[in-house]
């Protein structure tokens, strides 16, 4: 991925050659749109996994992405503590419903309405800055790839009701 970038980047600094017409006026070109990787980085200095205390490092780092913003975190958890996050939050919240013995339980659980988007229940690891609703997009340093942050089993539109 770092020669994908670096090549990506040496062809956003060269100097474009353009043939110039006498005809029309030079205009300046729109700068391209730097590669979406370009927004990552490596892991904080010293970052350790709030929820199993292993080092964080360029194997278990984890980026998010918060909506409207579109700003990127780093995640306080590691790769695999997010990848559990994904794939157990809906059920989880099935399995509580399911089980639930306490009225204002059952009441709070039906007025949040099952998660679409993973988050982190304590706001620490994951926060959403004010003025963000959710987490929309994860990046995992390991393979290099953006993905959707929406939970396994996540219903949406009328599918919810």
């Amino acid at each position: 991925m770092l020669t994908a970038c670096s090549a990506g980047l040496s062809n956003l600094l060269s100097p474009r050659k353009r043939k110039m017409s006498s005809e029309a006026p030079a205009t300046k070109a729109a700068a391209p749109a730097p590669p979406a990787a370009a927004a990552h980085g490596p892991p904080p200095e010293g970052l350790e996994c709030m929820v199993t205390f292993d080092d964080i490092d360029e194997t278990n780092y984890v980026e998010y992405q918060t909506e409207p913003s579109g700003k990127w975190q780093a995640a306080k958890v590691s790769e695999d503590v997010v990848r559990r996050f994904l794939n157990v939050q809906f059920d989880e919240y099935m399995e509580h419903l399911r089980h639930s013995d306490c009225a204002a339980t059952t009441r709070r659980l039906l007025n949040e309405g099952p998660p679409i988007w993973v988050h982190d229940k304590s706001g620490q690891a994951m926060p959403v800055p004010e003025g963000d609703t959710h987490i929309s997009k994860l990046w995992f340093a390991s393979d290099g790839s953006e993905r959707s942050a929406k939970v396994v089993g996540a219903v949406e539109e009328t599918a919810r009701e």
